[in-house]
């Protein structure tokens, strides 16, 4: 007879998995963000580079 796992949530297993999870999901996020922020900048400055 199989005994039933018990009720843990990940957060209890694993808090320094999960902490590190978010922290690399926050950079991750910062670092799409100015990507994004400096694609923007180069189209900007190439779009007024062929008005002229």
């Amino acid at each position: 007879m199989c005994t039933p796992v018990p009720n843990v949530s990940p957060t209890t297993q694993y808090p320094q998995s999960l902490a590190r999870a978010v922290a690399l999901e926050r950079e991750i996020t910062n670092l799409c963000a100015q990507i994004n922020a400096v694609s923007y900048r180069l189209l900007q400055l190439i779009a007024e580079l062929e008005l002229k």
